[in-house]
């Protein structure tokens, strides 16, 4: 069998969307190479008496790295190179598989080299870098989520871009539509489903300062895009303010389980007294404001949902306001602060601020006063219980 006879099925594999072609666009597997020789030190000009030339580096690391993604044992592995052309071609293997015993020696010196782990992250950056994400088989778009395709007449279609439900929807028929995603257009191929954001503040920062733009824009922030950031919305706020950043936010929460922009309504009195605790601390919020960059989901399809989930949002950011406001005039959160950075204040903590300390020297100190070094305990579960005593 060779990959020129299969030309056919590898056609309609492209057509139908092949992953594996797709990571092979977006990844230089070839930068992999000087690192491989370094690690294995082969010299294929020197061969042993009897033995076979090893499989190309580059190619066995590309089998390891099918291997995470599907999730193969080295057996399995063997088995798929030679029933799955899509594999064949990403590897490139147009005769011979290398054996489940041949995967397992390479994987074992990449191993012992303690190189195995900075080659796949390296690996990861690399596709993220281009906004992709790898998953459990798929090499998939981050920036956007796919959803399934949705039949609508146009008349239909125009009402859910307006955010109304068609009237003779039925209950079920509601049911299995999804009217929070859309169409749109992306490296000229056509998507439907929902953008995702993965710019965090720190990012969007880095950005302004390198142009030197810090003058002329401050940061609109909003809940939902922190949590598809990875983090909380109170960190994004901070970060901005502490920089001097934070012109606006929109109001609104994300479902922690869905990785999308679902943008709900705020009904998280903990996340908001958070949130305000950074506003206070940044003595109001300007020029934009609070906005609530939100919708109602899609079972909420009464008229008066819109207004009550309003409602719920203002109640939740002002009980907020509240907590925040108690916390400050209590000074509980600022004095815990105080009391954990301490160790900053003198000594090697303190020549740390004063940046008169580098990895060099950090290391000699740790060698020298190891033994008198202690941790404290944060006791983070004890602190967020008395956060709790403030939620009004």
């Amino acid at each position: 069998m060779n990959l020129f006879g299969d030309s056919d099925y590898l056609e309609k594999l492209s057509l139908k969307g092949d992953p594996l072609e797709r990571l092979e666009k977006v990844v230089d597997f070839e930068c992999f190479r000087p690192t491989l020789n370094r690690i294995f030190k082969y010299d294929l000009k020197n061969k042993s008496h009897g033995s076979r030339p090893p499989y190309d580096l580059v190619l066995m690391l590309k089998i390891l790295i099918l291997q995470r993604l599907y999730n193969l044992s080295d057996d399995a592995m063997e088995y798929q190179m030679i029933d799955r052309i899509s594999f064949r071609r990403f590897l490139k293997i147009d005769g011979k598989v290398p054996d489940a015993k041949t995967i397992w020696n390479f994987r074992n010196q990449l191993s012992k080299s303690n190189r195995g782990n900075w080659l796949f992250s390296a690996f990861q950056e690399k596709l993220e870098s281009q906004g992709m994400i790898a998953h459990k088989g798929q090499i998939v778009d981050a920036t956007f989520i796919e959803a399934p395709k949705q039949r609508n007449p146009k008349d239909e279609n125009e009402l859910i871009k307006a955010n109304r439900v068609p009237v003779n929807w039925t209950k079920n028929k509601r049911a299995q539509k999804d009217t929070a995603a859309r169409w749109t257009i992306k490296g000229n191929e056509r998507h439907y489903g929902y953008k995702n954001h993965i710019a965090d503040a720190a990012t969007t920062l880095a950005f302004i300062l390198k142009y030197n733009l810090q003058d002329d824009f401050k940061l609109n922030l909003e809940g939902n895009h922190a949590t598809l950031a990875g983090h909380t919305f109170e960190h994004e706020l901070t970060v901005a303010r502490i920089n001097g950043a934070l012109g606006s936010i929109d109001a609104n929460q994300g479902d922690v389980l869905l990785g999308w922009d679902t943008d709900e309504f705020p009904t998280n009195v903990f996340d908001t007294t958070l949130v305000m605790i950074e506003i206070l601390e940044n003595n109001g919020i300007a020029p934009g404001g609070i906005n609530f960059d939100s919708k109602v989901r899609w079972s909420s399809f009464a008229p008066e949902d819109l207004f009550l989930a309003h409602i719920a949002g203002f109640d939740t950011y002002a009980r907020g306001l509240k907590g925040a406001a108690a916390i400050r005039a209590d000074k509980f959160l600022s004095d815990l602060k105080v009391k954990r950075y301490a160790s900053y204040q003198t000594g090697i903590g303190a020549n740390i601020m004063a940046d008169k300390e580098d990895l060099e020297s950090l290391t000699e100190y740790s060698l020298q006063h190891g033994a008198d070094i202690t941790n404290e305990s944060s006791h983070i579960e004890l602190v967020k219980s008395h956060l709790n005593d403030y939620l009004v």
